[in-house]
């Protein structure tokens, strides 16, 4: 009886552990792809940033139509950016 007793107490302690191991271990691969989301996110932005800039450049330069509109563009990447903010991701492994 007391033989049947430990063995319950130390499986019902096992099939604890690995449950929240399980939990914790899915809570870390949603927070590292999160992560690596949003950082590809701010990659991305501060790549269009920088096109919109030499578009700008180029365009301001002869004088044409479209500058104001770049500027336009380039102060909403700007503010979109600014928004975002780069996240520290631990590869497992």
């Amino acid at each position: 009886m007391r033989c049947s007793l430990m063995l319950l107490t130390f499986l019902g302690s096992v099939t604890t552990v690995y449950g929240t191991l399980g939990r914790q271990a899915d809570a870390r691969d949603a927070r590292t792809a999160t992560g690596t989301m949003e950082n590809r996110t701010l990659a991305l932005k501060e790549q269009e940033l920088a096109a919109a800039r030499t578009e700008a450049t180029m365009e301001c330069a002869k004088l044409g139509p479209r500058c104001v509109a770049w500027n336009a563009r380039i102060d909403r990447l700007t503010a979109d950016i600014s928004k975002l903010k780069p996240v520290s991701v631990v590869p497992t492994g």
